[in-house]
């Protein structure tokens, strides 16, 4: 083209053009490149599945004679390292390679994903913190390494004498502002417990906006935790008899899904069954019903599997990115529980029946 005879204009509006073009050339190739990761990533989990939270899967694992018959079964899918005999054994190396696992999934997703599956993280290590902070001076506990917190660490944690000088050894971990009050001596497992759940939904309140790609799918999946939350504090705060007024100044908020009104009308009820009600219409209360009958521990199974079906939902809506992840992390959780459960009622000789009723599973009866 011969521009010598373009105005100053002319040749201005196609510099402006090219330039554009340019730019929307680098957004498209990063869009390509980013489609590439997660779809390399989502057939890698998509291949390790998650086959213990089916019940065709489980079930006849109840029927084996021995917990190393059981663990024969599953090692290869859990990637189990060890030859197991017995239950505690069993169990024990069941939770190593949760944690393992999903370690190893935190360090290898595309970087858009990692503020989510790190919020997973961050709850677990709260959760095995909690269950340091309860067996205190018990150097011999097994230990469950799970991201920043390393065996070192839990040692440390388990050599303690006080909660005050557990606390010392685990302000470095981002679990929340549980040293509130250790000065005045306050401080104990209700507050810590309190702090460490509130520090792990500040994170996955803080991952949803994380990244741009993946916000409306891990904002759905941060409401769903939230909602878990909240409805499981107020359902507890109901089974206890506490006041309407505590349960509702330990509501998360910003709330998820199901609001402060809601949540508040639940808290004025005068029993389980009326709070549930509450929620009559919702895609909440199917799962509360179903869990009502067996007090507040089937009422915390509903919610689980609320979590679990939720999680599948999410995977279908967002499964060119975060939604196959989000399904993993959960599925991996309730298979690890449903094969505990499983060890528990193979070792002891449970009816099958009562086993079954504690498990969590993609479909229900």
């Amino acid at each position: 083209m011969d521009v010598t005879g373009l105005s100053g204009g002319a040749i201005a509006a196609i510099s402006a053009s090219a330039g554009l073009i340019g730019i929307g050339t680098i957004i498209g190739i990063r869009k390509l490149v980013q489609m590439g990761q997660f779809s390399y990533h989502n057939a890698k989990i998509s291949t390790l599945g998650n086959p213990y939270v089916r019940k065709d899967e489980v079930m006849p694992l109840l029927e084996l004679g021995s917990v190393s018959e059981v663990m024969k079964v599953v090692r290869g899918d859990l990637a189990v390292q060890v030859d197991i005999t017995g239950f505690q054994d069993g169990d024990r190396e069941l939770m190593r390679s949760f944690h393992r696992s999903i370690t190893e999934l935190w360090r290898s997703v595309p970087g858009a994903i990692e503020p989510m599956v790190g919020s997973f993280i961050h709850r677990l290590e709260g959760e095995e913190v909690k269950r340091l902070l309860r067996l205190l001076g018990e150097r011999s506990d097994p230990l469950f390494p799970i991201g920043s917190l390393d065996e070192d660490l839990e040692r440390s944690i388990l050599g303690s004498h006080s909660i005050a000088s557990a606390i010392d050894h685990i302000e470095a971990l981002p679990l929340g502002r549980i040293g509130d009050g250790s000065k005045e001596g306050e401080v104990n497992l209700v507050m810590i417990d309190d702090a460490i759940d509130r520090g792990v939904l500040d994170k996955f309140r803080e991952m949803a906006v994380s990244s741009s790609s993946t916000k409306r799918g891990a904002s759905a999946f941060a409401d769903m935790v939230v909602d878990r939350y909240n409805l499981f504090t107020v359902l507890r705060g109901k089974a206890r008899n506490i006041p309407r007024e505590s349960i509702l100044s330990s509501i998360y908020k910003p709330t998820g899904t199901i609001g402060i009104a809601d949540l508040g009308a639940m808290c004025e009820s005068t029993s389980l069954r009326e709070a549930v009600s509450v929620l009559s219409g919702t895609n909440v209360e199917k799962y509360l019903r179903e869990g009502i009958e067996g007090g507040i521990t089937g009422l915390e199974m509903g919610l689980d599997r609320m979590l679990l079906e939720g999680s599948i939902t999410l995977s279908g809506l967002y499964f060119s990115n975060i939604g196959p992840t989000v399904r993993f992390l959960v599925s991996r959780e309730m298979e690890v529980r449903n094969l505990r459960t499983t060890l528990q009622a193979v070792s002891s000789g449970w009816p099958i029946d009562r086993a079954r009723k504690m498990m969590i599973f993609e479909e229900v009866d």
